[in-house]
Parts: C-alpha cells; sequence; structure tokens
C-alpha cells in the first residue's frame, strides 16, 4: 500500500504504511527482508516527495545493510536486486554517475523506475527506444540510457573491482 499511496503523490499515507509495517516488525533485526523491502519504498517516498538529503541518508544506509554475499537464499538475492534498482535510481537522479552503475550492475533492470522519465523524453520514439533496449544484456542496456556518462562509469568499476565484463559499445541505441 506504501509504494501505491507514494506512486499516487499521497506521500503521508504512504509514510504511515511504512511505519505500520515497521511497528509489526518491532524487535526484529534490521537486516531482515521485510526491514529491506519497507525501507527501500520509504526511500523512493522520500525522494519523490522531495526529501532529498534523508533519501540520500537511507541509500547510504541500505548500501551498507545489504553488503558483502546474500549466501545460497534466493529470497535474499531478489531482496538485495529491489534495493538495488531504487538506489541505482536516486544515485542517478542525484547525479552520482558512478554510484548508479554500480547499483545498477547489482540489481535487475531498473527500466521499471525510470519509465515515465523515459516515455517523457522519448514520446512518440518511446516504444520503438524500448524495443531496442529490451534485447540488450544489461551493462549494454545501462550504458544505452547515458551512453558516455554510464560506459564510462562502468569501465571504472570494472577496473576497480577487476570485473572482466566489458561493455561492447556496438551500434548507438541510446536516447538520441
Amino acid at each position: 500500500m506504501a509504494s501505491v499511496s507514494s506512486r499516487r503523490g499521497d506521500f503521508d499515507s504512504a509514510r504511515a504504511y511504512v511505519q505500520i509495517a515497521k511497528d509489526q516488525m518491532a524487535g526484529q533485526p534490521q537486516f531482515t527482508d521485510r526491514a529491506l523491502i519497507a525501507d527501500g519504498v520509504l526511500v523512493m517516498t522520500m525522494w519523490f516527495s522531495g526529501d532529498r538529503d534523508a533519501a540520500l541518508a537511507l541509500c547510504a544506509d541500505l548500501r551498507s545493510r545489504i553488503a558483502g554475499p546474500a549466501g545460497d537464499d534466493p529470497m535474499r538475492e531478489h531482496v538485495v536486486a529491489l534495493v538495488r534498482s531504487a538506489t541505482g535510481y536516486i544515485a542517478a537522479g542525484s547525479g552520482d554517475i558512478v554510484e548508479a552503475a554500480t547499483d545498477l550492475r547489482m540489481s535487475y533492470p531498473a527500466i521499471v523506475l525510470v519509465t515515465a522519465d523515459l516515455r517523457r523524453a522519448l514520446g512518440e520514439r518511446f516504444t520503438e527506444k524500448y524495443a531496442e533496449g529490451k534485447g540488450l544484456a544489461t551493462p549494454r542496456a545501462v550504458a544505452a540510457l547515458a551512453p558516455q556518462r554510464l560506459r564510462s562509469a562502468i569501465r571504472r568499476y570494472g577496473a576497480e573491482t577487476g570485473s572482466v565484463e566489458e561493455v561492447d559499445d556496438g551500434l548507438p541505441v541510446g536516447l538520441g
């Protein structure tokens, strides 16, 4: 309900629903999946309501809580991917392209979070460009959203982490 309220612009209700969920988890460790999901919804509510500093602080907290391996737990991996989608979206929106690339490489494709922005930016070309991007591997899809800045950030991340994954520059498929 919190997510739906936030998407409708009813941020007070969204925060209230998150608080209800947190109250139900009182006494449980804060690294539980439910707590991460609740704070993932809360961070997006903060961001969309204009409470940008608090959202950025909660993003940092969420990243610290999901650091490290998820082990052999598919549900935990799912929750981490959802949280990384939210923190990546916020990092991109705040201009921290390196953090956004890092988060989005560890998440599911965050297209759901940016669809409205892409529809506004592309207008009638949205369907065509969406079809082009749908078949891309994650690094290529991320790079296509802001080709030069994100490619550079992904390469820098790869160099820092020793990742051997390459970004295929291929044919241009950006927003242009």
